[in-house]
């Protein structure tokens, strides 16, 4: 009866937050050796019930994508809206100051890229930290120019804005990791 009460608090507290911590949460309790806390069945939002792995491991998939996925109705419009007249008081006040066209060197470019760490995953193009550090002097001018443009401009290219989020799955992993999911910041 504890158990039966302990597994209904659990999925209530997942099905009513939305959070990665509730997430690795239960797959910790599912990847334990007493099977006696182990999660057989899965009710999704469709009062579906899940007994198969494999369907449990698409719902937990679909679960953390949507997860990941930025979603504009959970903003405060109050809070958003405060951002917005400082996004403006900020843009008026840069206006009125000179900004130097080399704000950046091609000597802080080359500094930053040298503390970049190692060994990290690419990028959604593929390139890695390797890539920068291997052909920092030849790329440093490249960069200086588009950071100062930026600089110059306030605009962000659309291409800083996405990134890949890999779901890691710590010690003994029996679910496999899902696919890629990449997210746009808006």
């Amino acid at each position: 009866m504890e158990q039966a009460i302990d597994r209904n608090t659990i999925h209530n507290k997942i099905m009513n937050t939305s959070s990665s911590q509730m997430f690795h949460r239960l797959i910790r309790r599912n990847l334990g050796d007493n099977s006696q806390s182990a999660i057989n069945c899965i009710k999704t939002d469709e009062n579906e019930y899940l007994f198969l792995a494999k369907d449990q491991r698409k719902a937990f998939a679909n679960y953390y994508e949507d997860l990941s996925a930025p979603k504009p109705e959970q903003f405060d419009d109050l809070y958003v809206n405060l951002c917005k007249i400082r996004q403006k008081e900020m843009l008026k006040t840069l206006e009125d100051q000179e900004i130097p066209s080399d704000y950046f060197t091609s000597a802080d470019i080359i500094k930053a890229i040298e503390e970049l760490n190692m060994n990290k995953s690419p990028d959604e193009f593929g390139l890695c930290a390797e890539h920068l550090k291997f052909s920092k002097n030849e790329i440093a001018p490249y960069l200086t120019k588009l950071f100062n443009n930026i600089i110059e401009t306030l605009k962000t290219p659309g291409t800083f804005k996405t990134g890949i989020l890999f779901p890691v799955l710590k010690k003994r992993t029996r679910i496999p990791l899902m696919s890629t999911v990449t997210v746009v910041l808006q």
